[in-house]
C-alpha cells in the first residue's frame, strides 16, 4: 500500500461498494470496524485493532474517517487533497499529450485513435469533448479537412459530438473511398483505348500532336559472353627498346663514381642493369631483362634525349601457344 496508491484507491472503492449496496447492516459503526479488519492484513489491520474509535458515529462518518488516518498514516498525504491533485494532474497531462500526439502514416489510424482515446476520457469535463475530437480528424493526412467538414455537418445531437468512435466511423469511410478511386483508376488502365472511338462518341481534337509509348521491354544482349584467356602483357617502357637499323650501336660507359648512371634492377649509382653485380637478389628483374633480351630488344642504359619508338612485348599464359609479339606504337618523352 505504501509503494502504491493505486492499490489503496482500489481497496477503498471495494469496501465503498459493500457500504452502498448494504447501507442497513452498516449503519452501525461497529459493523463498518469488522469489516475493515476483515479486509485488511499485516500492520494496518494491526492498526485497526489496537486503536480506539469512535464507535458513537455513523458507519458511513466512521469509514471516512479511517481512509483519511490510514492515507496519511501509511502514506503521508491527505486523501482528500491528494486525490484532487492526482486528478488535475491527470488531467493536464492528457491535454498536453493530445496536443503533441500526431498521425505520419494513415495506415496506423486504429493506433493513433488508441491512444488518444485513452487520454482523452480522462478529462472529466464533457463539454471539452467536442472540440479536442475536432482536433482529432483535424490530424489525419490526406482526409482531415473533409472529415472535421462532414462531423460538423452529421453529428449533430449531443451524445455524437462528444463520441470519439462516431468521428473514427466519418475517417474510415473517408479512407475506403479513398481506395475505391484508386482501385478504379487502376482498372482503367488495363482497359484498351480503342474503346473510346468504338463505343463512345469522343473526338480527339489533338491534330498533329505526337503520341509517346513507353517501351515495356528493353533490348537485351543476345550474345552470351564467353571466358577467354588473360594475357600477361610485358611492358618495358624506357628500359628497352628495337635495335636501330640505321645507325650502329651506341657504346656508352659509365665509370664508378659517376651520379649519372643508375641501375634500374638494384636501383645504385655507379653501374647500369646489364652490368649489375647484384642480380641474384633480384630474381625478377633480371628474369624481365632476359625475356626482352631473347625478343631482341636491347636495354636503354641512358636517359631520353629526344622522342623515341618504344616497343611492347605480350607473352602469352597458355604453354602449348607460341608467343606473339604486338607492336604499337607511342610518343613519350622523359
Amino acid at each position: 500500500m505504501r509503494a502504491n496508491p493505486d492499490e489503496f484507491e482500489k481497496w477503498v472503492t471495494e469496501i465503498s461498494l459493500i457500504l452502498q449496496t448494504n447501507p442497513d447492516e452498516f449503519e452501525k459503526a461497529k459493523n463498518v470496524l469488522i469489516l475493515l479488519e476483515h479486509k485488511t492484513d499485516g500492520i494496518v489491520q494491526k492498526f485497526l485493532r489496537n486503536n480506539n474509535w469512535n464507535e458513537d458515529l455513523h458507519g458511513s462518518d466512521l469509514f471516512d474517517n479511517l481512509i483519511n488516518v490510514i492515507y496519511t498514516t501509511f502514506l503521508g498525504l491527505d486523501y482528500i487533497s491528494n486525490k484532487d491533485f492526482t486528478i488535475n494532474k491527470k488531467v493536464d497531462v492528457a491535454r498536453v499529450s493530445m496536443t503533441k500526439l500526431q498521425l505520419h502514416d494513415i495506415s496506423l489510424l486504429d493506433k493513433y485513435t488508441c491512444m488518444y482515446e485513452s487520454y482523452l476520457y480522462d478529462i472529466p469535463q464533457r463539454s471539452e469533448y467536442a472540440q479536442w475530437i475536432s482536433a482529432y480528424l483535424m490530424k489525419i493526412p490526406m482526409i482531415g479537412e473533409i472529415c472535421t467538414e462532414r462531423w460538423k455537418k452529421e453529428a449533430t445531437g449531443e451524445i455524437q459530438q462528444t463520441s470519439l468512435s462516431y468521428a473514427t466511423k466519418i475517417a474510415k469511410e473517408e479512407i475506403d473511398r479513398i481506395c475505391q478511386d484508386r482501385y478504379k483508376q487502376q482498372k482503367l488502365k488495363t482497359i484498351s483505348k480503342d474503346c473510346c472511338s468504338i463505343l463512345s462518341d469522343f473526338k480527339n481534337f489533338d491534330i498533329g500532336r505526337k503520341t509517346y509509348t513507353k517501351k515495356k521491354y528493353k533490348n537485351k544482349k543476345k550474345y552470351k559472353s564467353f571466358w577467354k584467356k588473360k594475357r600477361i602483357k610485358f611492358s618495358p617502357g624506357k628500359y628497352f627498346k628495337k635495335p636501330s637499323k640505321e645507325s650502329p650501336k651506341k657504346t656508352t660507359s659509365c665509370p664508378q663514381g659517376k651520379k649519372k648512371c643508375r641501375c634500374w634492377i638494384c636501383n645504385e649509382e655507379g653501374h647500369y642493369a646489364n652490368e649489375c653485380p647484384n642480380r641474384k637478389k633480384y630474381p625478377d628483374k633480371v628474369k624481365v631483362l632476359q625475356t626482352a633480351n631473347n625478343g631482341g630488344y636491347e636495354a636503354l642504359e641512358e636517359e631520353y634525349e629526344c622522342i623515341q619508338h618504344v616497343f611492347t612485348f605480350h607473352v602469352e599464359t597458355d604453354s602449348s601457344s607460341n608467343s606473339d609479339e604486338n607492336e604499337s606504337t607511342t610518343d613519350d618523352s622523359d
